[in-house]
């Protein structure tokens, strides 16, 4: 059961107050109470790197999908992000020069998020714009960059329990979970490592439509190299009941680039400034 957004926020205010508590004895050392909520590991994850994370990210991505006889798609994306809540992606093949932050040339396809949307580009032109929070992208940059009350809302909205949170291990480093009891691969959840503070492990629960059953797709973030002085995964990995579906790596990483704000917006998509 998914606990709503008032329950969320109630979770943070108790967060809080918890560190208003009376000062430490002098010349004893505090050791940092260990998370309690879902809140307070999103808490957690912002004040680590508060001030030092990245606001904008530039890239290419090189794209693998598996398709169920086993056969391989290859596929490049340029991309642009700026935290929080912002990202554009171009679909190549487009005659370029450069990385992404230099290419001359607009890919004619691609995508949008912006503001809790998602607008496809055709063409050139947006065609289909439809409300979609990207959990990936709240997890990874967003959850470090904009206020914690806004992850908690967004997150209690992408359906995280917040009300769940528990030790484990993934890859043998030590991880806290958000959302799901031991075993469990179904529900909405996230892995955040208790070292960096960064996510390491994302499972999206997507609803059943039209006659269609609910999935849970696993996203697998590896390759963590320090770029800009943040660590940065550098391939996340889609699985779905046991099996890739998908796995994305990405170069030319670039931290704090300075972008055109006309990157984000559909209307001047053939004309933004790279």
């Amino acid at each position: 059961m998914h606990v709503r957004a008032s329950a969320a926020l109630a979770l943070l205010a108790a967060l809080v107050a918890g560190c208003r508590g009376g000062a430490p004895e002098a010349g004893r050392p505090v050791r940092p109470a260990l998370p309690t909520s879902g809140a307070d590991v999103v808490a957690r994850m912002h004040a680590r790197w508060d001030g030092r994370w990245f606001r904008t990210l530039v890239f290419t991505q090189q794209n693998t999908r598996w398709a169920r006889d086993g056969k391989e798609d290859a596929s490049t994306w340029l991309e642009w992000l700026q935290a929080p809540g912002r990202l554009r992606i171009e679909f190549l093949p487009v005659a370029r020069t450069g990385t992404a932050a230099t290419t001359s040339r607009i890919a004619d396809n691609g995508a949008l998020y912006v503001d809790g949307k998602v607008v496809t580009i055709q063409n050139g032109a947006p065609v289909r714009t439809t409300e979609q929070l990207n959990i990936l992208l709240v997890l990874t940059a967003d959850v470090h960059a904009q206020p914690v009350v806004e992850s908690v809302k967004q997150l209690t909205t992408l359906g995280v329990d917040l009300t769940i949170v528990r030790r484990d291990t993934f890859e043998t480093r030590p991880v806290w979970v958000v959302g799901a009891g031991k075993d469990d691969l179904r529900a909405t959840q996230f892995w955040v490592d208790e070292q960096r503070w960064t996510t390491v492990r994302v499972v999206e629960r997507t609803p059943g439509v039209q006659g269609r059953p609910a999935t849970s797709t696993e996203y697998q973030l590896r390759d963590v190299r320090d770029v800009g002085g943040v660590p940065i995964a550098h391939e996340i990995t889609f699985v779905r009941d046991g099996q890739r579906i998908f796995r994305e790596r990405y170069t030319d990483v670039q931290t704090n680039v300075t972008l055109d704000a006309a990157l984000f917006d559909p209307a001047r998509w053939k004309t933004a400034r790279r």
